[in-house]
């Protein structure tokens, strides 16, 4: 029997995720403003720069969950002794994300370096994390708990960032007489934040995990090989659907950030109103993890994961019906982020069951490996995303800084709402009809698992 969640578990536990989406947000919304208007790079050395981390660090995300599932255990575990190694050196290497340091070339490889180092540490330290619940879990309702907990503090991050991170770094550039001093200050506090949080979630975890010594002592020499990560990827079907289905969640996000200032400055005409929309649309993503936990108990991950995907879908078409009203236009991406952050909680319960069904299929645990393909929807997203936007502002006619056309409205409100929505329906439909596990059938496969391994146990020590 797993050891029960703690109080301070079921409280605290996403504190190391607001330090994570701090430092995420602050790539997201100044790293290319820093590249062009801070630091002043060249167009062409920007492209190279984004091209370049980009590419490498979608591979080496891949293989992360694979790193940590298949490396010996270390001391303090083989999952939380990530949390520990790598946070120091992200916050060692994530400061020359944004930094420059001699000629432009001799700058852009510092850039890159600092990127392609720090992301890849934070990845390992990531996939880990979210590793973390199907391993304190011993039911639906732990997930739950715990990756409600997660999607709040993500989202709060968000909150806070949008108003701290950007004019602090103003103001310490201002301060010091550095424009560039201050971004990388405002990284490095960011990346301090991380350290802290996955402190925090290494000591608060301690007890839940066997130790390097009692991992040896319990294995009989038995580990995991690649070949098990491929059989277990290549027969786990509910995983596949899970990836797809979460990839209309990640859709959804990205294209409301990339297009909601598109809308206040071509539909609504009043930028004044952008800040606002970030802040009650982030406030409604933070209660809609809040109340995951709610309504995934009452209702099991996997049917509020279609109610949730469901909404957004409704919510999206009643935007696009009122798009012109620009109060209820927010009311319903307001929604649309309630929703969103639900589901942010509530598909990594669904990705947790598919360890089980890996397991009880193959006979090798791959949770490490299952967890880290939580990056692969956004990886594909991100594709789609640069895709969608670009191909229907162009088919609208846009023309930066001209005067907003009804066609060029039209086409932002399609390209904002049609697109989330269809991905959304498809989502749900993925889930409702093709992921066939639930809390009762994961139960039964988790007994048969333990029972196989008792079995096991039981003929090694008759052979010894």
């Amino acid at each position: 029997m797993k050891k029960p969640l703690s109080k301070t578990l079921k409280r605290f536990y996403g504190v190391g995720d607001f330090g994570f989406c701090m430092m995420t947000a602050a790539e997201l919304s100044l790293f290319m403003l820093f590249l062009t208007d801070v630091a002043k790079f060249p167009l062409g050395i920007v492209a190279a720069i984004t091209t370049i981390t980009g590419a490498v660090d979608a591979i080496i995300s891949l293989f992360s969950g694979a790193i940590v599932n298949m490396v010996k255990p270390m001391k303090w575990g083989k999952i939380r002794s990530w949390l520990l190694i790598c946070p120091p050196i992200v916050l060692m290497t994530f400061i020359f994300q944004f930094s420059k340091i001699g000629s432009d070339i001799t700058a852009a490889v510092i850039v890159c370096l600092g990127f392609i180092i720090s992301h890849a540490a934070w990845n390992l330290a990531t996939v880990a994390n979210v590793s973390l619940v199907p391993m304190l879990s011993s039911n639906e309702d732990d997930k739950i708990i715990l990756t409600s907990r997660r999607g709040m503090f993500n989202n709060l991050a968000k909150v806070f960032f949008s108003y701290i991170g950007p004019p602090l770094a103003i103001y310490l550039g201002f301060a010091l007489h550095n424009e560039v001093t201050g971004y990388t200050i405002l990284a490095g506090l960011c990346a301090l934040l991380f350290c802290i949080g996955y402190f925090a979630h290494f000591k608060m975890t301690e007890g839940y995990e066997p130790t390097q010594e009692e991992i040896r002592k319990e294995s009989n020499g038995e580990k995991v090989k690649a070949k098990d990560l491929i059989r277990n990827f290549l027969t786990n079907y509910p995983l596949m659907v899970i990836i797809l289905a979460d990839t209309g969640r990640t859709l959804v996000n990205m294209l409301m950030s990339a297009l909601a200032g598109y809308y206040y400055k071509y539909i609504a005409e009043d930028m004044g109103l952008f800040p606002l929309h970030l802040f009650i649309t982030a406030c409604a993503a933070v209660l809609g993890a809040y109340f995951a936990k709610f309504i995934g108990k009452k209702l099991q991950a996997k049917m509020s994961c279609v109610i949730l995907f469901a909404g957004i879908t409704v919510f999206l078409v009643l935007g696009r019906v009122f798009y012109q009203n620009v109060p209820v236009f927010m009311f319903c991406l307001s929604m649309v982020q309630f929703c969103v952050g639900g589901l942010q909680a509530l598909t990594v319960v669904l990705y947790s069951d598919t360890i089980v069904y890996g397991e009880w299929k193959t006979g090798k645990n791959t949770a490490s490996f299952i967890m880290g393909m939580i990056v692969v929807p956004s990886k594909i997203s991100q594709i789609l995303k640069g895709l969608i936007i670009a191909s229907a502002l162009a088919a609208a006619g846009f023309v930066a800084g001209a005067a907003p056309t009804p066609e060029l409205q039209v086409g932002i409100a399609n390209a904002y709402i049609i697109f989330p929505a269809t991905g959304a329906l498809i989502a749900s439909l993925l889930i409702l009809f093709g992921f066939r596990l639930n809390s009762k059938k994961v139960a039964e496969m988790q007994q048969e698992i333990d029972e196989r391994k008792c079995t096991s146990a039981v003929k090694t020590e008759q052979i010894k």
